[in-house]
């Protein structure tokens, strides 16, 4: 039995920046706009996860038949060391980490066009001596489809999610909020199409309620948002699968102010409530070679994306950018490195083969009217990160894996430019119904 489908898992403060928050400029008020350093910086985390086994390319729907039910369970720990734990400019301070991820999967079929899954999470990074950079993740959901024909599905997804992460200067001292602790609902609704044997639609969407922490003297970032996605994939039988997309989400804060242009709040009045509009337009590409060529086995897998961001919000645009994004990334297998038949035959990463995991990105964001500090000049940013993971396999279900990180923003705001190296070596174990 094939894998689960795997959904990328970014780390506890991927989640928070979802919400809206980025960490270096919380003292300004500013929930919307900078894109923090710590986004910048890959997780570690999802470096060191068990790869992902890539999603088949989708195909016409056949008729439905009943499959028997599944069940996964995931566990990792590793530690690492991270040479620049809060981002600072100048006067680094590195630590050692521990971390450590839970996952259980499950579905079930309710008939032979009906499924049910869920899904429960936990992660945590601890470091030894600089705690009060620790980041906690909890999320869990719960999925039903159902097949309306041969060609259409439908479902609903509720999720939910709580976020811990401390936001610090680069100093390490607490911003004035300390910390964010968010629970995030999402429900949404989806509907998949085969328009042909290798185009296929989609289009989901619903709301995002974020409860956030709240802090005496500070409006809070309790928000409501209504997104919707749709998205075309293209799957020839020849190994390359595409895929354009397009998402608008308006968010609506309850009781977070505007800012004017030159950041400053309303006064003696308030300035409207904010309201924020996002847009991304996202193209990506992957590519697998035949399993009959030579490269399949060396080089089984290349991805790479492009994204255009856009956000607007309802007064004077202090929060406005765009932002260009570029990802690339491919997979590779080695040496055989199984130490038996059994365990290269059951192994998930490469049959028993040294898999190499590489995923590099660019990110050019570009603010319409904000200032940089140092006055003359519209803040800009530029982020850059390149992840290399090797994976091990010992048996079919445990592996070892070894993951780096390199992480460096730019910006023209003296103190937030930085550059990051971390490294973390652990253990994988993976259990699925039916697999060896």
């Amino acid at each position: 039995m094939g894998s689960f489908p795997r959904r990328s898992a970014p780390f506890a403060i991927a989640m928070a920046l979802a919400c809206g928050i980025p960490a270096r400029t919380l003292e300004a008020g500013d929930a919307e706009g900078r894109a923090s350093p710590r986004e910048a910086a890959s997780s570690m985390a999802a470096a060191a996860r068990p790869d992902p086994v890539a999603a088949p390319a989708p195909a016409a729907s056949a008729p439905a038949v009943e499959r028997a039910p599944r069940f996964g369970v995931g566990l990792t720990a590793g530690a690492g060391r991270d040479n620049n734990v809060f981002l600072a400019e100048g006067a680094r301070r590195a630590d050692h980490f521990f971390h450590g991820d839970a996952q259980v999967e499950a579905e079930i079929a309710l008939g032979a066009q009906d499924w049910l899954r869920g899904e429960v999470e936990g992660e945590q990074r601890r470091y030894f001596d600089l705690q009060r950079a620790n980041e906690t993740l909890a999320l869990g959901f719960v999925e039903y489809e159902h097949a309306l024909d041969d060609r259409t599905t439908a479902g609903v997804n509720d999720a939910e999610s709580y976020t811990d992460v401390n936001f610090l200067d680069p100093q390490g001292n607490f911003f004035p909020r300390r910390a964010f602790r968010v629970v995030r609902h999402q429900p949404r609704g989806f509907v998949t199409r085969d328009l042909s044997r290798t185009v296929t639609a989609e289009a989901d969407g619903g709301p995002v309620f974020d409860d956030a922490q709240e802090f005496t003297g500070r409006d809070s970032l309790d928000s409501t948002t209504l997104r919707a996605r749709g998205a075309l994939s293209w799957a020839p039988e020849w190994g390359l699968f595409g895929r354009a997309e397009y998402t608008f989400a308006r968010r609506n804060y309850r009781a977070r102010r505007n800012l004017d242009r030159d950041g400053l709040e309303g006064f003696p009045l308030p300035y409207p409530r904010l309201d924020t509009i996002e847009q991304t337009a996202r193209l990506a590409a992957r590519f697998r070679f035949r399993d009959d060529t030579t490269l399949a086995a060396a080089l089984p897998a290349l991805r790479a994306a492009y994204g255009f961001r856009t956000l607007t919000d309802n007064f004077a645009g202090y929060q406005n950018y765009h932002e260009h994004r570029f990802e690339a990334g491919g997979d590779g297998a080695l040496l055989a490195v199984a130490p038996d038949p059994a365990a290269r035959a059951g192994a998930a990463a490469g049959g028993g083969r040294l898999q190499v995991r590489a995923e590099g990105w660019l990110a050019l964001r570009r603010y319409d009217h904000r200032p940089a500090v140092t006055g003359g000049s519209r803040l800009s940013e530029t982020l850059f990160g390149v992840t290399l993971r090797l994976t091990v396999p010992l048996t079919p279900r445990w592996s070892a894996y070894a993951a780096g990180d390199l992480a460096r923003a730019r910006t023209n705001e003296p103190g937030f430019s930085y550059r990051r190296l971390s490294f973390e070596v652990g253990l994988s174990w993976r259990f699925e119904s039916g697999a060896p």
